[in-house]
């Protein structure tokens, strides 16, 4: 069942920034394919420090080609079926030596700085498209990447080096260019895609529209961006500092978020000295009814388990908030 509450007004998470910069690969770095032919990977990675990924804290990601049969998409798991999204680039992927079983696409991982200022990189080296190299059984198109995660302010970048793209339609499969957005709740078992904020670019590579997205701007057309992106091209997705939400005009804040026992639920003046708060799971259905709570007190959510979770005001707004807990 997929939640049916309306989300309105959902503050951003991320800024987007795009900037040219110098492409190098990766010394003395960590392989995850350790020589090995890859398609669709599928490998655990430690980030080697605590990284928050939109308001949920973690220490690892998965690159899951199994899930959604790429090669550039990570997740974290929030639940056995609620996931977050970081889609590096998601074209369909290949070790450009597969046909051979002599790899020539090397995956690997380094972690660079001192505590606190430590960058875990992620690089795709030299990696191939899978329906190009499929339909004459030669790859000639490359590309190479690197995925930036800042441990000091939780900034994400994208680095994109030397690529070469002459055939297109195959490399792409008859899109127009590749995918990059970053997703921050994804239902595994529902028919259509469920998030609650996410964030994806599309048009021209060297000045692409940032653009928050709904399911139902996905309904019809995938938003992709338009060509080539060219060596050098590096994307910052810088977290924003405020924590409160704006839901139809109204400041509602709720901390911390993610909450462990207990959340401070504050909302303005005007919308009232005391109102219902209601807390429903991912799937949309009521846990607990809190009435009469005044604002700016504290809820008690030790009882449930780690997971997403939804507040909702009805007296306040018609819109809900999206909270984790740990």
């Amino acid at each position: 069942m997929m939640l049916a509450i309306p989300l309105f007004g959902m503050a951003q998470t991320y800024e987007f920034s795009v900037r040219q910069g110098n492409y190098e690969n990766l010394e003395n770095s960590t392989s995850l394919n350790n020589g090995q032919v890859w398609d669709d990977p599928n490998y655990q990675i430690p980030l080697g420090f605590n990284f928050r990924f939109f308001d949920r804290l973690t220490d690892n990601m998965t690159l899951d080609g199994e899930e959604f049969g790429f090669g550039g998409t990570l997740l974290t798991a929030i639940d056995p079926i609620i996931v977050q999204l970081l889609i590096v680039n998601e074209a369909d992927l290949i070790d450009r030596g597969f046909l051979d079983d002599n790899s020539l696409s090397n995956i690997s991982h380094l972690i660079e700085g001192d505590e606190g200022e430590r960058i875990f990189k992620l690089e795709w080296n030299n990696a191939g498209f899978y329906s190009e190299l499929f339909d004459d059984e030669v790859s000639e198109d490359f590309t190479n990447f690197q995925l930036w995660l800042y441990e000091e302010d939780d900034a994400i970048e994208i680095h994109f080096g030397p690529n070469s793209i002459q055939y297109p339609e195959l490399s792409y499969d008859g899109l127009s260019g590749t995918i990059v957005g970053l997703v921050d709740s994804f239902n595994l078992d529902a028919v259509d895609v469920f998030f609650t904020e996410a964030y994806f670019l599309e048009g021209e590579p060297l000045n692409p529209v940032y653009r928050e997205v709904f399911s139902s701007d996905l309904e019809e057309n995938p938003i992709t961006l338009n060509g080539d992106i060219p060596d050098g091209t590096i994307y910052r997705f810088s977290r924003r500092t405020s924590s409160t939400l704006e839901i139809e005009g109204l400041a509602l804040t709720i901390s911390p978020n993610p909450v462990i026992d207990r959340m401070k639920i504050e909302w303005p003046d005007n919308g009232g000295a005391k109102a219902e708060v209601e807390l429903f799971n991912a799937s949309g259905q009521l846990l607990q009814r809190w009435e009469q709570v005044e604002n700016g007190s504290a809820l008690d959510l030790g009882r449930f388990t780690k997971g997403m979770y939804f507040i909702r005001l009805p007296e306040v707004s018609s819109g809900s908030y999206l909270i984790y807990k740990d």
